[in-house]
């Protein structure tokens, strides 16, 4: 969530000033600029390797790695623990658990 602040409540109007391209696209209605959650489902689907319906931190690291993505190791394991914090545990064990699709 740490990586999408920034954007959460950015519009097309907040970026008009620096935008190049195309007029066309300011004229669009003024909405958050979000990622679609069938965006989100399709990457959750790429970046589980076992196909267990969880991602662990393991399986991000190493698609990452896989497809060339240039995102530190730092970064992918805040993302990680920013999306696990609000898990309920009994220990602090299971923070590290693979993530489900409702957690991302």
């Amino acid at each position: 969530m740490r990586a999408q602040a920034p954007f959460a409540t950015t519009s097309v109007r907040e970026v008009a000033n620096d935008f190049t391209g195309p007029k066309k696209y300011l004229n669009q209605r003024d909405t958050p600029l979000e990622i679609p959650y069938d965006v989100i489902l399709k990457l959750f689907k790429a970046l589980d390797q076992d196909k267990d319906d969880r991602v662990s931190l393991n399986e991000m690291i190493n698609y990452c790695k896989a497809h060339e993505v240039v995102i530190p190791i730092e970064t992918l394991i805040d993302m990680f623990n920013d999306a696990a914090k609000y898990r309920r545990v009994t220990n602090n064990k299971q923070y590290n658990d693979p993530l489900s699709i409702e957690e991302i």
